[in-house]
């Protein structure tokens, strides 16, 4: 009797799991609607409006999150831009020779425990 309840229990297991479906998209990820990321694709600086959402700093290595994409200090971001410095609530991008200063919004920068 427990053998059929538990082959009972196995199939509709193996039945629910069959049917169901895969998420569109992370729900965890900012939402980015207005600006394509996809890699390879050649973008125009000019046409672009940066936006950062998320800054991550560690004792080894620094990351944003600009227009979707995680991006480090150094790494080209398009044929003309630049990601020169990541900082606490900041990130210095150098664009066509220019520098411009994405900023986070205060309420989203988290502070350390115990400051």
């Amino acid at each position: 009797m427990k053998l059929i309840v538990l082959l009972g229990m196995l199939l509709v297991c193996a039945w629910a799991s069959a049917n169901i479906k895969p998420l569109k998209s992370d729900p965890t990820q900012p939402k980015v609607t207005d600006v394509k990321t996809a890699k390879g694709v050649d973008r125009q600086s000019a046409n672009i409006t940066w936006q950062l959402q998320a800054i991550t700093l560690s004792e080894f290595q620094r990351n944003a999150i600009i227009n979707g994409e995680v991006v480090q200090e150094g790494q080209r971001i398009s044929q003309t831009t630049v990601v020169e410095r990541i900082e606490v609530g900041r990130v210095v991008i150098r664009q066509n020779g220019r520098r411009t200063i994405l900023s986070l919004d205060n309420a989203d920068i988290k502070k350390p425990a115990g400051s």
